[in-house]
């Protein structure tokens, strides 16, 4: 009983490493673009979201709306840890459902207000019945919304 036991939580593991995805995430756009790309990002429990710095300087700040350009009250908000240029990776494991909001916090990148520089993750949870999230999937990114 126990081996079998041990057996079908191995297997489980490796279901489980196996559907996680890491999603990429491009920091500055084309010719120096202030931009997310994709600004709209659909993920599940378990993902990774891969943020790879292309042109500028660029932080990844977590706010509560949009448009607010300021970090968010949340005492797990993220947060890349400063503003760096290209070569620079980041990773941010996706653990628990539900819409979040992030923008950079260079000055002059996101204006309250008005917004600018901005992303948001569309997390679902994959044990929740029935929800597959919004738009067709491919890759990670909302192709239809």
């Amino acid at each position: 009983m126990n081996k079998t036991l041990s057996i079908y939580l191995f297997l489980l593991g490796i279901i489980i490493y196996a559907h996680a995805a890491d999603i990429m995430v491009e920091v500055g756009g084309p010719k120096g673009k202030n931009a997310f790309i994709p600004n709209v990002v659909l993920a599940t429990v378990g993902d990774n979201i891969v943020f790879t710095w292309k042109t500028g300087k660029h932080s990844i700040i977590e706010s509560d709306a949009a448009k607010i350009c300021s970090m968010s009250s949340r005492s797990d908000a993220f947060t890349s840890g400063g503003a760096f240029m290209a070569p620079k990776q980041w990773t941010l494991p996706v653990d628990v459902a539900g819409k979040r909001r992030f923008y950079c916090g260079v000055p002059g990148h996101c204006t309250p207000g008005f917004g600018g520089m901005e992303g948001t993750l569309i997390i679902r949870n994959p044990n929740a019945p029935g929800k597959t999230g919004p738009g067709k999937v491919s890759s990670g990114l909302v192709v239809s919304y």
